[in-house]
This record gives C-alpha cells, structure tokens and sequence, in this order.
C-alpha cells in the first residue's frame, strides 16, 4: 500500500477561494498515486471526498449550463426539480 503519495501536483486554479482541478485529471493522479486502487474505486473515492468536501454543491459548473437552464425557464418551468439522491 502506498504510504501518503502526497499531495495533488497537477494543474489547479483558485475559484470562490478553494483550489480546484479537473475531475478527470484528480482521478488519474489518484489511480497513478495508489496502484493498488483501480481506477472505478479511485472515481467512486473522488466522489466521495468531493461530497465531503462540498456538502454535493458544484465548487464550479459548465458555462453551457446556463444556456440549458434559459432553455428551461423559457418553456416554463420554474419548479426546482427534486434532488437526485444518484451520484454520477
């Protein structure tokens, strides 16, 4: 097992305060980090953390997103819908 691979070392930025990087790319290092974890386990961890982390609210979101989200008000619907309890 690998003992305290370290921290991320990889590409980041500072958005809203917090030190951010590519889900992809965080993934990959901790896989790279820990050999002994696959890759499905290493996602399911990121996730995990990231719900610990974040209480599950994006840190950041696609720029398209708000064009998907005119699209919705356009057609009227302005109910918030229910929250998934899935994790992608």
């Amino acid at each position: 097992m690998t003992q305290n691979a370290g921290r991320y070392s990889g590409d980041s930025v500072e958005l809203d305060g917090q030190e951010v990087a590519g889900f992809t790319e965080v993934v990959a290092h901790v896989a790279d980090e820990h050999p002994e974890v696959s890759l499905q386990t290493a996602r399911a961890l990121v996730l995990s953390e990231y719900e610990a982390a974040t209480g599950g609210t994006p840190v950041a979101v696609p720029v398209d997103v708000v064009e998907g989200v005119d699209e919705l008000i356009a057609e009227g619907r302005t109910e918030a819908p229910a929250q998934s309890e899935d994790v992608a």
